[in-house]
């Protein structure tokens, strides 16, 4: 128990986006290949889902941080949020 235990750490949330996501990329190519035994999988798929989170949550911190700047006419410039183009039906 204490292996299976090992091989679900969770992801630091220090660990950078990149880092993470390209962590994430491995275990699917992992699990998509089949290969793993049960206890590693579900191991492997719990690290994945939490890698998931982190990366959906800095990419939204990102998102809020955006800011767009428009020069106006008089040349002056402003800042302003990003638009969102699309509607955000996850919240």
């Amino acid at each position: 128990m204490a292996e299976k235990a090992k091989g679900a750490e969770s992801a630091p949330p220090e660990i950078p986006f990149e880092q993470a996501l390209e962590r994430l990329e491995a275990l699917v190519a992992r699990l998509e290949a089949g290969e793993l035994p049960l206890e590693k999988s579900l191991a492997a798929f719990e690290e994945g889902m939490q890698l998931a989170r982190l990366c959906a949550a800095r990419l939204e911190e990102a998102e809020k941080r955006v800011q767009v700047l428009v020069e106006q006419a008089d040349g002056t410039t402003e800042l302003e949020p990003l638009e969102d183009d699309e509607p955000n039906d996850d919240v």
